[in-house]
């Protein structure tokens, strides 16, 4: 539904109860990319994927993965680019 701004309040309550989720966190990361909030975005996403050191390649998939989806779905493709070459993805 695009309510970026709504969603960051539930996904920050997420947070609070569950520190450790990371699918919580990923879903935060996105909330801000598209919420204009880019560095939280790239703090949050760097954040999820050390989260597990020994295979971050597969934390990295999952961030590719999801921009895809979003690319298909019309999101903003400069935007996208700009996280993708900043994460290096």
């Amino acid at each position: 539904s695009k309510r970026f701004s709504a969603a960051i309040v539930f996904f920050k309550r997420g947070i609070a109860l569950e520190p450790n989720d990371n699918g919580i966190i990923n879903n935060l990361a996105h909330a801000y990319l598209f919420n204009n909030e880019y560095d939280k975005a790239i703090k949050l996403y760097q954040e999820f994927i050390a989260k597990t050191p020994s295979n971050q390649v597969a934390q990295k998939t999952i961030i590719k993965d999801d921009f895809a989806y979003f690319l298909k779905k019309g999101f903003d493709k400069v935007l996208i680019a700009k996280a993708t070459a900043d994460l290096k993805l």
